[in-house]
């Protein structure tokens, strides 16, 4: 029941923006102060930020393409994974909720991956279903592979669940508020955008690195520092193209902290 009225109220509001368009709502906001009614600017740049979060940005072709992808990967059919490891992966996810129904979907074949894969591992919920979508190069690792679906896990349930979709309704209405105040009590436009840098980015770092730790504490601490020690070790061994667009997405998007620090994060936790 506590996921379905979560998911209500998450579905009402918009997910949380990119990085760039919290920067770009933030100088829309010093800009507004400028206008001879401002007033009434800020609230029509705040209502734009609602608007561009809730529904424009999800219709721009990107997102639907990300969002067909997600859709193909959803109707594929169940597979029947090796029970070593999933019947644990799976008590993970009914300790927290005890009844949930949880398929899994493998994405990528032998020869390498494809374009459903969405990294080692993602959880969708709809009611009570967890949907695993898990790509099968990660799958080799069981203790990777259960602590990547514990994070996963987390971000969709409790506190952390809650969070996000908190940062959803502030992030638009924050963003232009912090150039329509503070830009102007400081006389610096640089002030302002670093506000706005750095309040996006404690909210959603601290969000991420929670849910970690969420894992962690269910998994311990060697599971965690593997998972954190093998996505370093597998970004050091992408080719150059690869690896600027990792950088270019964690610029625009913003929203994860870089995974050495996730890594020093657990083995600074209380180990368990």
């Amino acid at each position: 029941m506590k996921i379905r009225i979560s998911q209500r109220v998450a579905i009402a509001v918009p997910p949380p923006p990119p990085l760039v368009a919290f920067i770009v709502m933030t100088v829309a906001g010093v800009y507004a102060l400028a206008s001879p009614w401002p007033t009434a600017t800020i609230a029509a740049v705040i209502a734009g930020s609602l608007a561009w979060s809730k529904w424009i940005a999800h219709r721009l072709p990107g997102a639907r393409t990300s969002a067909r992808k997600l859709t193909q990967l959803t109707h594929l059919e169940p597979q029947e994974p090796d029970p070593s490891w999933w019947q644990a992966a799976c008590q993970k996810i009914q300790a927290r909720h005890p009844g949930a129904e949880v398929v899994l979907r493998l994405t990528c074949t032998a020869d390498g991956h494809d374009a459903l894969c969405r990294g080692p591992a993602a959880v969708g919920v709809a009611g009570e279903r967890f949907t695993v979508m898990m790509c099968r190069h990660a799958i080799p690792d069981p203790n990777i592979m259960i602590y990547a679906m514990g994070h996963e896990v987390a971000h969709v349930t409790g506190g952390r669940w809650t969070a996000l979709w908190a940062a959803g309704i502030a992030a638009p209405v924050v963003g232009p508020l912090i150039g329509f105040i503070v830009a102007p009590a400081t006389d610096s436009l640089t002030v302002a955008l670093t506000t706005a840098y750095l309040l996006y980015v404690a909210t959603f770092w601290a969000i991420e690195i929670a849910c970690d730790l969420t894992a962690q504490q269910q998994l311990g601490r060697p599971a965690a520092v593997r998972y954190w020690a093998t996505e370093i070790r597998s970004g050091r061994a992408r080719p150059l193209k690869a690896k600027m667009i990792r950088i270019l997405t964690h610029v625009v998007v913003g929203s994860h902290p870089p995974d050495w620090m996730r890594l020093a994060a657990a083995w600074v936790a209380p180990a368990r």
